[in-house]
């Protein structure tokens, strides 16, 4: 792999092995590569990660990094919504649980609601984006995400049906029934959380019954293995309290970071 300068875009040089990224990253951070640098069209390494769905690498990165716009406006949600790259547009969605990052316990949240509602150069937001690219399903996520974020702190957050599916998601990773979670979980409610973030993946890593490879790989596909809840404390860090290895080798084979913080 070439080494390229701290102001270069030396996330052209990466390569795409998974077990094999986060370290190299790493490595040519402590060099000085600036996680912020742009092409010439504008695009940092979090613009290219998100149109990828590069997880592993958008995860490495740091929020105010995140949230950058190319010379079109877009952020990289926008580059994720119009690509439908659902793994980094619910990874960018789901970092403004935390409160590290917001101030999660306020109604109304100014900053939440500025990040969610940027326009590109054209007017359009990353919702509009996923929509007119014909990922309608993502369109909505994000739009319910927006919704969400307002109202974490009021009661009820969730509607009806989706506090029903998610209480049954915890009971049944409570329960540690492997099976009755993975014939339960979809894209759209695995991570549904409780007013402190908490969501039925985090039950199930806690949980080391659900210790289930067939479940863990598909949990991983449906929902964010880099999610956390508002203290930031991670699926990865409630699996290894847990010693659940089945549902930790998943989340970093998936693209968790083992040097994430709470």
């Amino acid at each position: 792999m070439q080494i390229v300068g701290p102001s270069s875009c030396w996330w052209t040089t990466l390569p795409e092995t998974p077990m094999h990224t986060e370290k190299c990253i790493l490595y040519l951070f402590e060099l000085g590569a600036n996680p912020k640098a742009a092409d010439a069209n504008g695009d940092t390494a979090a613009h290219l990660a998100a149109r990828r769905d590069h997880l592993r690498l958008l995860t490495l990165l740091s929020f105010d990094a995140k949230w950058l716009r190319n010379d079109n406006g877009a952020t990289p949600l926008m580059e994720a919504a119009r690509t439908g790259s659902w793994k980094c547009a619910k990874h960018l969605l789901h970092l403004l649980r935390q409160d590290r990052f917001n101030e999660c316990e306020k109604h109304g949240n100014s900053k939440r609601s500025e990040l969610l509602e940027l326009k590109d150069r054209e007017g359009r937001t990353a919702s509009d984006l996923a929509r007119l690219s014909g990922h309608s399903e993502l369109a909505s996520y994000i739009e319910r995400c927006g919704w969400l974020w307002m109202h974490m702190a009021t009661s009820p957050a969730l509607t009806a049906q989706e506090e029903a599916d998610r209480q049954e998601l915890e009971r049944l990773a409570e329960a540690g029934d492997s099976a009755g979670l993975r014939r339960a979980a979809t894209r759209g409610s695995c991570d549904l959380p409780d007013r402190f973030g908490r969501t039925a993946l985090m039950w199930a890593a806690q949980n080391s019954s659900c210790g289930d490879e067939a479940l863990w790989e598909q949990l991983v596909q449906l929902g964010d293995p880099t999610c956390a809840n508002i203290l930031a404390e991670s699926f990865l860090h409630r699996a290894a309290v847990a010693g659940n290895s089945a549902a930790a080798s998943a989340l970093l084979a998936a693209g968790a970071s083992a040097n994430a913080r709470d």
